[in-house]
């Protein structure tokens, strides 16, 4: 099985890579608005599932609550401020601030997706369907047929072939 920092690394690429789709990043931020899915950690669970990895249930819910924390420590507070920002402030020094944010944000998810990492390799097994992002989007209370919808979505673009080539572009999650 491979290590933490390797899934982190495997994960970070194939997840940047889904989410640059565009059918993929606005179903992104249309969850992330609506029922405050976070994005990174759905991306990573639909990628653990992909790799069929999964853990127990009970190691499940205290792995959601240790992406909770991070997520509202680091990641939420970097994405306020650049939203409040956005459209808001147009000379070139203003600009360079948000953008310089924006980069913060990014980081705070690149270094959550490790965290993520660390905390679900220290306890997954291989399953061959552990249906991890259907709980999680439970979780955040997507009705049934959103929940359905979305993961068709993510899974079908995952599964497609032209989807497999992953370019080392940067992530840009919502």
């Amino acid at each position: 099985m491979q290590t933490a920092d390797e899934f982190a690394t495997r994960a970070w690429t194939a997840m940047g890579d889904l989410y640059r789709r565009p059918d993929v990043s606005q179903l992104c931020v249309g969850l992330q608005e609506t029922y405050s899915v976070d994005v990174p950690l759905l991306l990573f669970l639909l990628h653990a599932e992909q790799n069929r990895m999964g853990v127990v249930t009970d190691d499940f819910t205290k792995f959601l609550a240790n992406a909770h924390a991070w997520r509202e420590d680091a990641v939420k507070p970097l994405r306020t401020i650049r939203h409040s920002m956005k459209g808001r402030y147009a000379e070139q020094d203003e600009i360079d601030l948000r953008d310089a944010v924006k980069a913060l944000e990014l980081k705070a998810e690149q270094i959550h997706v490790s965290r993520l990492a660390r905390s679900f390799m220290a306890h997954a097994k291989p399953m061959a369907a552990s249906g991890m992002s259907a709980a999680y989007l439970h979780n955040c209370r997507v009705p049934a047929d959103a929940c359905e919808t979305a993961l068709a979505v993510l899974n079908a673009t995952a599964d497609d072939p032209h989807f497999q080539d992953h370019d080392e572009g940067p992530n840009g999650y919502a």
